[in-house]
């Protein structure tokens, strides 16, 4: 019963290559999904690696699995079941092969997909900083293309308002010269207006004189035999008029 229970412990404490071997998994699948997101160009080259580290990783399962056989069910059973390649007299053949397998994937790795990875790497960073040296150089750009807008704005403010003030001030002076202008008008047509007022008052008066002369001439000869001259009359009026006024 011991040597069952140390067993079952032991091919437990196999099985525990195979966590490790899905932890892997998921880091490589995950690594995957974030260059394809970050690069979609590099798609090809970066699922090739993919997928020999995940036959890699998913080799190391198979063995802890294989493991954890051979210690449950012993060497000879595994031989009755028709299993040679665990049969201690295959080993040093198999051992030939697992060298000469490893060493190839070695060799492949080393001269084949790491130079591929490193020069996808070198290409999404040589890429990656073209991209920051144009944004750089756009940013650049946009900043003096504001500035050169910013000036231009400026400049027509100015611009605006210089024109809006001499607009004011030669519109003040163009009122104020047409103010003049009517004022000028105004008093010469008052002038005009008081002169040919006074003169219809003047014309008026001599009118009324003369009237008021004849009629008192009419006067005098129809009530009185005397002959009055017209310079008595003319007296006699003025007399009058000063005495009223």
């Amino acid at each position: 019963m011991e040597i069952e229970a140390a067993k079952v412990i032991g091919a437990g404490l196999a099985v525990i290559g195979v966590i490790g071997s899905g932890i892997g998994i998921g880091n490589i699948f995950s690594s995957f999904i974030e260059a394809v997101g970050r690069n979609p160009a590099a798609r090809g080259e970066v699922f090739t690696m993919t997928m020999l580290g995940f036959a890699l990783v998913e080799a190391i399962a198979l063995f802890a699995l294989v493991i954890a056989l051979v210690i449950l069910f012993g060497w000879f059973r595994i031989i009755s079941i028709k299993m040679p390649q665990l049969n201690p007299e295959f080993f040093v053949s198999q051992l030939f092969w697992l060298v000469v397998t490893f060493s190839f994937l070695l060799v492949f790795l080393w001269r084949i997909s790491l130079p591929r990875i490193e020069s996808v790497l070198e290409k999404r960073e040589k890429k990656i900083n073209d991209y920051i040296a144009t944004s750089k150089e756009l940013q650049k750009e946009a900043e003096s293309i504001q500035k050169i807008i910013e000036d231009k704005l400026h400049n027509a403010r100015a611009e605006t308002a210089e024109i809006i003030k001499t607009t004011s001030v030669n519109l003040q002076e163009k009122t104020a010269e047409e103010l003049v202008k009517l004022n000028k008008d105004l008093d010469k047509k008052i002038d005009d207006s008081a002169n040919d007022i006074e003169k219809n008052k003047n014309d008026s008066l001599n009118q009324i004189h003369n009237q008021i002369h004849e009629i008192t001439k009419l006067i005098f000869s129809k009530i009185t035999t005397f002959k009055v001259s017209n310079i008595d009359v003319k007296d006699a009026i003025t007399t009058v008029e000063r005495k009223i006024l």
